[in-house]
């Protein structure tokens, strides 16, 4: 009896350590995910219509609209857990319509990221498109680093959109965390952001791109989201280099008909 005492006082002691360690790390590995806009010094910079939408929740969503004088084509940016990154915008803008649109907590739009406010501020950036008068089959999906959570989740749901394109994104934040903290961390994560589930969904074209040696996202993690695809028709594009936010944003946005060199097509 005395044992069982004696192992019912470690068990419930073990369960403490778990919650009080869980009530410490959760909420540090959320402020890790949204960290607010790191980006945004230079957003008076960049010349937009500013738009609004409102969410579920009564908060309004700020989006940026930059219009092309010719293009039919519209690019929607989700980005990334630093925010709208400033110089992606020039590169955007040559080609394409650009919507970028903001998660709560981000740049004017009211309330607080979380991962279900992240998808809808997506639908909503795309339905504002389709409302404007785009044709579904003209909308670019780009979602880099966080943003590819959004983005692959969306072209899940929207398989008439022209195009997935997913930069330096991982295949599940938990899985992100596995690899970079180890399994303990991972434990914390819960099922946040789980993009691969949303990927073996996406019918239509997929372009990813992935820094072999990104140091925020491992290529690892690139490669695990590339093989949850089911798309027949996807591209996994491998470039070298460590850089994480700063890469050839001209080259992911505009060349989709790559050398073979540069192809690891439908692996996975």
């Amino acid at each position: 009896m005395t044992i069982l005492i004696e192992i019912g006082v470690i068990v419930a002691g073990f369960f403490l350590l778990w919650l009080l360690a869980r009530a410490i790390v959760t909420p540090i590995f959320r402020k890790m995910v949204f960290t607010g806009d790191l980006g945004s010094l230079g957003n008076v910079m960049i010349p937009h219509e500013q738009q609004f939408v409102r969410n579920s929740g009564g908060y309004n969503i700020d989006m940026w609209w930059i219009p092309h004088a010719s293009s039919k084509e519209a690019l929607l940016y989700l980005h990334g857990n630093a925010g709208r990154l400033p110089h992606f915008f020039e590169s955007f803008s040559r080609e394409y319509n650009v919507l970028a649109p903001a998660y709560p907590g981000y740049g004017l739009s009211e309330g607080a990221a979380s991962e279900s406010r992240v998808y809808e501020t997506a639908e909503l950036a795309y339905q504002w498109l389709l409302d404007k008068g785009v044709g579904e089959d003209q909308i670019i999906i780009y979602g880099h680093s966080l943003g590819g959570a959004p983005a692959v989740y969306l072209a899940s749901r929207r398989p008439g959109c022209k195009k997935l394109i997913v930069v330096n994104s991982f295949s599940s934040l938990r899985s992100l965390v596995r690899r970079r903290y180890g399994l303990f961390f991972s434990l914390f994560v819960k099922g946040w952001f789980n993009t691969a589930k949303y990927a073996a969904r996406v019918k239509g074209r997929v372009v990813q791109f992935c820094y072999r040696h990104d140091k925020v996202v491992p290529y690892e993690e690139c490669e695990a989201l590339f093989k949850s695809f089911t798309s027949t028709d996807k591209d996994l594009v491998t470039m070298e280099g460590p850089c994480h936010s700063y890469f050839d944003i001209e080259f992911t946005a505009h060349n989709f008909k790559l050398p073979p060199e540069m192809m690891d097509k439908g692996q996975g």
